[in-house]
């Protein structure tokens, strides 16, 4: 049988809810909540989590099979188990499960990549993390190799807009450091990913863009398009699948709230403005 992040998520949510009544469910949810979190962290790889596990724990599984070096960041991994933590003590006040978020922030900073965000997973297997071009990284590593390995943030599937508000949650709550550069860090790649005409990618290689190549107009249907599949990489096609814009939209609105940095709620408005202009 797997087991999934998933329901401590719930679990705790739940509990933190009830605990704030004088009863004996409150005690009860209370137990069940500090028995999920010692469990969880039992499991936890650096920190992070996947979105399912067998009782053995020799299977484990984020959208696909993973190891047990892997995390997974694409919900939902470790952004919505780091959120819970913080939201358990946010109503307990218990600094355990402050310490387990920092844990999750502290697995995301250190798979965050060059670009600003970060790939679906995070792998901390010493031989297999090179792949990736990590912020970490940066000034290591010669230029050729840098190159070579994957820098790509993903916005799929609120994978980089997940990590960031996990971030935002952590750094408000404890003030961490590591916490802090992440997240500052992340949010600029953002910024640099998003398009000149305000759109999002599903996917962004931290390269700059040339604004002339990305004018401000209104879409229009072309009169011939292909009527089959044309095989074309669409990673950086402007990209509303999968609620990638909103999820973008959303995680600059929170930003926004919670740090007031006017180029935040610019970025997000941008984005409207190129949401109205895309309708058909």
């Amino acid at each position: 049988m797997m087991r999934g992040t998933a329901v401590l998520v719930a679990l705790l949510v739940s509990s933190s809810v009830a605990f704030a009544a004088d009863d004996p469910l409150a005690k009860q949810a209370q137990a069940a909540m500090e028995k999920a979190t010692a469990f969880f962290r039992s499991i936890s790889t650096n920190g992070g989590y996947l979105w399912r596990y067998s009782e053995d724990l020799k299977d484990r599984e984020g959208e696909g099979k993973a190891t047990e070096t892997q995390i997974w960041v694409q919900p939902p991994g470790t952004p919505a188990v780091g959120m819970a933590f913080v939201r358990a003590y946010e109503v307990t006040k218990d600094k355990r499960y402050l310490e387990a978020a920092k844990a999750a922030a502290e697995a995301l900073a250190w798979g965050q990549l060059e670009s600003g965000g970060w790939d679906y997973l995070v792998d901390f297997d010493p031989e297999k993390s090179p792949r990736w071009y990590r912020l970490a990284d940066k000034g290591k590593v010669s230029a050729e190799d840098a190159a070579k390995r994957r820098n790509t943030t993903t916005f799929d599937d609120n994978n980089t807009q997940a990590a960031l508000r996990c971030l935002m949650a952590v750094v408000d709550a404890s003030k961490d450091d590591k916490a802090q550069a992440a997240l500052d860090y992340g949010l600029q790649g953002m910024l640099r990913a998003q398009y000149p005409n305000g759109a999002f990618p599903q996917r962004y290689d931290g390269k700059p863009r040339n604004p002339d190549d990305y004018p401000v107009k209104r879409a229009t249907m072309p009169k011939d398009w292909p009527r089959e599949y044309p095989k074309k990489a669409y990673g950086g096609f402007y990209t509303f699948n999968d609620n990638t814009m909103r999820d973008c939209v959303l995680t600059l609105l929170d930003a926004w709230k919670r740090y007031g940095q006017r180029e935040h709620l610019d970025a997000a408005k941008k984005c409207g403005d190129f949401m109205i202009l895309a309708q058909l």
